[in-house]
């Protein structure tokens, strides 16, 4: 029971895709109404920024050092590791291996995740402020230059304006709410727990949408995909992930950088966001099955590595974590 409580999102996420695929005749209305895609896709981020405090990036700023390398690895070093491997999945489920290398940084778990390892948290949200800002250019320009597809200029300007007005836009003007409404700031903190539930359930709800759309591809012969290619997927994107993540911090620790710093890089450096991805996804016509494995992989691993490094943080405080010490980690049981 408290491991079903630990993982229920992932549960459900799973659960969401699995309805999705084998109701998608029956769901074609909800999928097909691209003007409740955009809603969801706004209100979510926005309850998502919301909680963020920009107070709390005071010290990350005067330091940028951190997020600049953090950053550089999301944007720049996972792209390119994806974009040879990603090849590996064929011309199907390639590009959502593109697409989620072309993603910013997730709003929901970056700084959550790296304040459970005993990282500077402030660094994640400033990380994940800078990437999701400038998302509406970097992920339809990597899709269109490495992804391999035929994407017509026309669509690949309305995936730019769309990522802009309704993912960028919305950030932003929650934010601004914080800031000119201290009230609805301080409330947004005290329930940041409540407004996650909304997020996860907008999230869920572009789950849906993203399946059934796979699966009338699917079933129109449009796509096809295999065993075989979902299991090179899973591996892509374990692949990828943790080495971002070892990388990170091997660049972090290499410019001298502290424990808490280092960690703050290697979490964020390598978490993606899911949100963005599957929004993007339905616009340009690519399966959301390697975001969400993506997703349910850095979930579950960088729980499971996060609660080690805070262990070894109290244990040994000036202890920097390696990036053999990432790939040990993975092979050890967890019980």
């Amino acid at each position: 029971m408290k491991f079903l409580r630990k993982n229920l999102f992932i549960a459900m996420l799973l659960i969401t895709m699995v309805v999705g695929y084998f109701l998608a005749q029956d769901l074609e209305w909800f999928a097909s109404r691209s003007w409740l895609k955009w809603l969801i896709v706004v209100v979510t981020l926005f309850v998502m920024a919301l909680p963020i405090e920009f107070s709390a990036l005071r010290k990350a700023v005067s330091r940028p050092m951190a997020a600049i390398i953090a950053c550089l690895v999301s944007y720049l070093f996972i792209p390119l590791l994806m974009w040879p491997l990603s090849r590996l999945a064929g011309p199907v489920l390639g590009p959502g291996l593109i697409m989620v290398a072309a993603v910013p940084v997730t709003l929901a778990s970056a700084a959550v995740w790296t304040r459970r390892a005993g990282g500077d948290d402030s660094i994640a949200l400033l990380v994940t402020i800078i990437t999701n800002s400038i998302c509406f250019l970097m992920t339809p320009l990597w899709m269109y230059w490495i992804s391999g597809l035929s994407i017509e200029r026309e669509l690949l300007t309305g995936t730019i304006v769309n990522l802009f007005l309704f993912v960028v836009l919305p950030m932003a003007a929650a934010q601004i709410l914080r800031a000119v409404h201290k009230p609805i700031g301080v409330a947004a903190t005290f329930h940041k727990s409540k407004l996650s539930v909304i997020a996860q359930a907008g999230v869920l709800a572009m789950i849906l949408i993203g399946a059934v759309k796979t699966s009338l591809r699917m079933a129109d012969g449009e796509t096809v995909i295999t065993a075989a290619g979902i299991l090179i997927t899973i591996g892509v994107a374990s692949v990828v992930h943790l080495s971002a993540l070892a990388f990170g911090i091997f660049c972090a620790r290499a410019t001298g950088l502290a424990r808490d710093r280092q960690i703050a890089v290697g979490i964020a450096g390598s978490q993606k966001t899911l949100m963005i991805g599957l929004s993007a996804a339905t616009s340009l016509g690519v399966t959301i099955i390697p975001l969400v494995v993506y997703q349910v992989f850095q979930l579950t691993v960088d729980t499971f590595i996060a609660d080690r490094w805070r262990m070894r943080s109290e244990e040994q405080r000036t202890e920097s974590p390696s990036p053999e010490e990432v790939a040990n980690l993975v092979d050890t049981n967890p019980d």
